[in-house]
């Protein structure tokens, strides 16, 4: 008899998950590796009109991107792409990458990284959205320099800017 990896099923309506702030909008983490064995974690990511990540590197996960809403531009290993509704992206860890988002309206994307362990990033960047947060802090410098601070605790290289 197989038996399952994690511990129990996870079932989510839209609306449910761990709610954050991240540098002004909202992330949801879906499921993390918590819930999974640390195999892996899921957040649904609602980026900001001109808004998006320095370049960086993941040094111990993939990641992978599906758009659900707008067009995200992603940098990969040298090159840029466009992705839609439907889209799909993946980043092999080790590779130099970022997003931004370069149009007026917000875009909605789930991310995944296996293994778990880069969903505590966000955590320990962001704020819980909760009642005693209704709205995002603001971001300021403060918060733009917790990311560079944080970012070797969670094996995450910041590259640069766009």
């Amino acid at each position: 008899m197989l038996q399952s990896m994690f511990r129990t099923a996870v079932v989510l309506d839209a609306d449910q998950g761990r709610k954050l702030w991240v540098m002004g909008y909202p992330y949801v983490i879906k499921v993390s590796g918590d819930e999974t064995d640390g195999q892996f974690a899921l957040v649904d990511i609602t980026a900001g009109p001109n808004s998006g990540t320095p370049l960086h590197i993941h040094h111990a996960e993939d990641e992978m991107f599906y758009i659900l809403r707008g067009a995200m531009t992603f940098h990969a290993d040298g090159e840029e792409t466009v992705a839609g509704p439907g889209s799909f992206v993946y980043i092999p860890r080790g590779m130099v990458h970022g997003w931004w988002n370069r149009s007026d309206a917000e875009v909605q994307m789930l991310s995944a990284v296996t293994p778990a362990g880069f969903e505590q990033f966000f955590v320990a960047i962001g704020t819980p959205a909760d009642a005693a947060h209704p709205t995002p802090p603001p971001v300021d410098p403060a918060a733009v320099a917790k990311i560079g601070q944080m970012a070797p605790r969670y094996n995450m290289e910041v590259i640069s800017g766009w």
